[in-house]
């Protein structure tokens, strides 16, 4: 692995080296190439200057002219014309830097020179030449190693007269013309021969290498670029040069520009270097830190291997199977305890196959998605049953491949041991539910004969003892019939809209005149706002009623005191703390460590509270919320009565506030409302609509049915305007949220009040029906109070004043179909006080004979009504069509029965037994 690592790092260090060599070469060729273009700007003014120099000789002829008499250059005494003199003169001033001199023969062979001296004054000098040299008639040019001579001729009206000669001093030529152009780093160069040439500044002795070549090129004409050296005194460098040929006449003479590239050489070479090394030293870093890398990773691995070791270890020998099969459902691995517990199904010849088949119980693999329960399996060789615990997860690992990971575990002891449990306490539950029902009949006749006694001697001192006993062993049983449901798991809260003050208040006054008997004050103090929450009042109401009726009891001075503290937001919802505080005896610290134990209250005498505290606490913990109990009471100041504290709270939900944008100021009275109710049932809305009509609400009655939703939904689509209010209450649960959705998703929930009567309440269908945007929620028809509440609340310009309190009509005829002779005499009683007569029957075949012979405006029937029971007669009637109102006489009040009250076609009930106040409520929905 190291030498990978050192091959790896060398590799790419050699990569980036010859990346960076290949980008520094680059960048160094466009410097080059920039050089190159430098050099070409500075030859095109040398170029400039040669031309110049060349042009010189050609304006001689022109200056010197020959005597118009003679027609020669000199005159007989072998002198110049002054004019002509003065026109040398001046020609040589121009350019004395590198003319020699100035010589002119005529053709009788008569010579004039002029020349300077170091002064810088001229000399002049005329004679005769002993050699007639012959005159040119063309122009020609000698050179020499020092000397560059140009001789023209000079014609007179077409006549060769004479010559003109010019000797140029080439080094000081050279001088004139290079010199302007020498810089740092710059050497221009005049080159004659291979052997003659002249590299300026020529003050020092430099010289060029490769001339010859350099010469050789100039010979055939050529220009163009070499890299070579220049070297001094005390210097050498590399130079990029530029050579040219020079045409001066027939001669090929040269010039070359040399420009200093070491810099530029120097630098790409030093920064290739200094990248090497960069590199290098990374790549020796990187080689340390791979190696070190990879000897953390060798012992990772080392150790990953010991704890995979470790973990197959574990795996096999866990007491959990563990099946783990791929994507494709294929057995991938399990483990000894899978192939042990499961070896009449699987073995290791089965790892590869598709689980689904191989022959496991179907309850193992029908099983889909993420999931954690407990499932039977008729597993083994002798089928028995095995409960197995079996929890199943999704995995998908670091290559996205998903595997399905199979654990369980053997729980067939403890299911066995928990079903007999279960079974055993659904023994004791039932046989507690059948015993207390057992005793509800006779109960039932004690308290309908102690109501006949007491109407028949009111002021008998032993009915009215007896009366309260009754009343009490109610109570008794009431609470065994609670305590017996909580255990059994019967017991589901409500989730509805209610005030914990009012409930606190009418709970706390039903203990008013019995404390104020005892001379104990009884108040509630209030620090909560008034806040409406959705619970369920009745268990809270019942958890207040089981602590008063203890707090009553065992206080005989002093004061009991409720109060509800400010509630708080517990995430999103509410948390309730209410506190009950009294001066009674007080609890010792060992009755109250035993308080809420069952053993405890059961062998406790005299001083036990009873299962009261045991069914608040109960229903407290199934509220979310905690009870506490203390003693002494922070009332109490006397420690002959230390008084007990009771606190508990409880979680509720906030109230849904369904905005809508509805004006009703304009309605100042309740004729100018109108309601339309949507129901599957006549019989289940006629208390509502004669509770509207009663207060002159105009109704309009719609049958919904399958057939006739869209024929709704475009009445209320043309009629939005028209209602105020609708009221849904049909037959059936889904049925109401089928019309309260179709009404939302047309967006017409929104264009008028909206109530539903839920009769068949499930746990969350309050809040549903909020977010449907249903503005009241009842689950009763009976409950006149909350609609009229309702009312109040919406159409604030009503005034109550102009309604007349409601009377009941005279003269009905009622008949209750009751087998019990005692609760007939009760409830002839009850209509007796409101001024009716009634008549009776026992059975089926006695209620059709009075009904073929008499129409009675209203029947009430007990719904253990033989043969069967009332809600198989109500049914039977409803089916021939008989439309008035049957109420049922209950003293159980159940949602079961109120389901199957409201399936049978009933219109509401009584509870038992028959008290006047309630009958004439009741009877005030029908008949005003």
């Amino acid at each position: 692995m190291k030498r990978r690592n050192i091959s790896v790092a060398c590799s790419v260090c050699l990569l980036l080296i010859a990346l960076s060599g290949y980008y520094i070469y680059s960048r160094y060729c466009v410097q080059i190439d920039s050089k190159k273009e430098l050099l070409v700007s500075y030859v095109k003014p040398i170029d400039v200057q040669i031309d110049y120099i060349k042009s010189l000789v050609n304006e001689l002829p022109v200056i010197v002219k020959p005597s118009a008499e003679t027609k020669r250059m000199l005159n007989s005494n072998m002198e110049m014309d002054a004019a002509n003199i003065l026109q040398l003169e001046n020609f040589y001033s121009k350019n004395y830097y590198f003319i020699k001199g100035i010589s002119i023969q005529d053709n009788l062979g008569n010579a004039f020179n002029i020349t300077r001296d170091k002064d810088g004054n001229y000399i002049k000098d005329t004679y005769k030449r002993r050699l007639l040299k012959p005159l040119v008639a063309t122009k020609e040019v000698t050179v020499n190693q020092s000397n560059f001579s140009s001789a023209l001729p000079i014609f007179y009206k077409d006549s060769l007269v004479g010559n003109i000669e010019v000797d140029f001093d080439i080094a000081s030529l050279d001088e004139a013309i290079y010199s302007p152009y020498v810089q740092k780093d710059i050497w221009p160069t005049a080159i004659i021969d291979a052997n003659n040439y002249t590299v300026f500044p020529n003050d020092a002795l430099i010289r060029l290498d490769q001339v010859d070549i350099i010469w050789s090129q100039i010979q055939q004409g050529n220009s163009g670029y070499m890299t070579h050296y220049v070297s001094g005194d005390g210097f050498s460098h590399k130079v990029l040069s530029y050579y040219k040929p020079v045409m001066i006449e027939q001669y090929v003479l040269g010039e070359i520009i040399s420009i200093n590239i070491d810099p530029d050489r120097i630098s790409a070479i030093t920064e290739f270097i200094l990248l090497c090394c960069i590199f290098i030293i990374l790549m020796v870093i990187a080689i340390i830190i791979a190696n070190k890398i990879t000897n953390e990773r060798n012992k990772r691995l080392i150790e990953k291997d010991k704890n995979l070791d470790f973990l197959q270890t574990v795996f096999q020998k866990i007491p959990v199977g563990i099946v783990v099969t791929d994507a494709h459902d294929q057995l991938i691995n399990a483990n000894q305890y899978a192939f042990e517990a499961l070896n009449y199904y699987i073995t290791t010849n089965d790892i590869g196959k598709n689980i689904r088949q191989i022959s496991l119980p179907t309850d193992f693999t029908d099983t889909t998605g993420e999931s954690n329960e407990i499932i039977k399996c008729n597993i083994g060789y002798h089928g028995k049953d095995l409960y197995i615990n079996k929890q199943q997860i999704n995995v998908t690992n670091l290559s996205n491949d998903k595997f399905t990971i199979n654990s369980f575990w053997d729980i067939t002891k403890l299911e066995q041991e928990r079903q007999k449990a279960v079974q055993s306490d659904i023994a004791k539950s039932e046989l507690l539910s059948r015993i207390t029902n057992d005793l509800k009949k006779p109960l039932e006749r004690i308290e309908d004969t102690v109501i006949l006694l007491n109407q028949k001697y009111p002021e008998d001192q032993d009915v009215s003892h007896v009366k309260e006993s009754a009343a009490a062993f109610s109570d008794m049983m009431e609470t065994v019939i609670d305590f017996a449901d909580i255990e059994s798991g019967q017991v589901v809260l409500d989730e509805i809209v209610f005030n914990v003050q009012e409930v606190a208040k009418h709970t706390m006054a039903m203990y008013k005149i019995e404390a104020d008997r005892k001379g104990v004050k009884l108040y509630m103090n209030i620090t909560n706002k008034e806040r409406q929450m959705v619970g369920d009042p009745i268990r809270y109401s019942q958890i207040l009623d089981q602590l008063l009726s203890n707090a009553v009891r065992f206080t005989s001075v002093g004061e009991i005191r409720i109060s509800i503290e400010p509630s708080e937001m517990l995430g999103k919802k509410i948390l309730v703390k209410t506190i009950i505080e009294d001066t009674g005896q007080g609890m010792s610290k060992q009755q109250l460590k035993n308080l809420f134990q069952l053993e405890f209250q059961s062998k406790s005498k005299d001083t036990s509270i009873g299962l009261g505290v045991i069914i608040a606490k109960k229903l407290v913990s199934m509220m979310g919320g905690t009870i506490r109990a203390s003693s002494p009471s922070p009332i109490s100041n006397n420690p002959s009565f230390p008084g007990s504290q009771f606190s508990f709270t409880m979680q509720c939900l906030p109230d849904v506030e369904v905005k809508k944008n509805l004006d009703f100021s304009h309605i100042t009275s309740y004729v100018q409302i109108n309601v339309l109710i949507i129901s599957s049932d006549i019989h289940s809305i006629q208390g509502i609509n004669a509770s509207l009509n009663m207060k002159g609400i105009n109704t309009d009655l719609y049958m919904y049915n399958s057939e006739t939703e869209d024929l709704l939904i475009n009445k209320l689509t043309i009629d939005k305007e028209y209602y105020q209010l609708v009221i849904v209450n049909t037959s059936d649960n889904s049925t109401n949220f089928l019309i309260l959705n179709r009404i939302y998703e047309n967006k017409l929930s929104g264009s008028f009040l909206i109530a539903l009567i839920d009769r068949f309440y499930i746990k969350g269908d309050y809040l549903k029906a909020k977010n449907l945007e249903v503005d009241c929620y009842l689950q009763r028809t009976e409950n006149r109070h909350e609609i009229n509440h309702f009312l109040k609340e919406h159409f604030k310009n009503i005034v109550e004043q102009d309604i007349q309190k409601p009377t009941l009509r005279k003269g009905l005829s009622v008949l209750i179909a009751e087998n019990n002779l005692l609760s007939q005499s009760v409830a002839k009683l009850a209509f007796n006080k409101l001024g009716y007569t009634v008549d009776l029957v026992t059975n089926e075949i006695e209620l059709n004979e009075q009904l073929e012979s008499k129409d009675y405006d209203i029947m009430l029937i007990d719904l253990q009504f033989p043969p069967d029971n009332g809600f198989t007669t109500v049914k039977g009637l409803r089916n021939k069509g008989y439309k008035q109102p049957i109420i049922a006489m209950t003293s159980t009040q159940t949602k079961e029965n109120f389901k199957n009250m409201a399936e049978a076609g009933m219109n509401g009930f009584v509870v038992k037994p028959l008290i006047a106040e309630n009958i004439k409520d009741m009877l005030l929905q029908w008949f005003v």
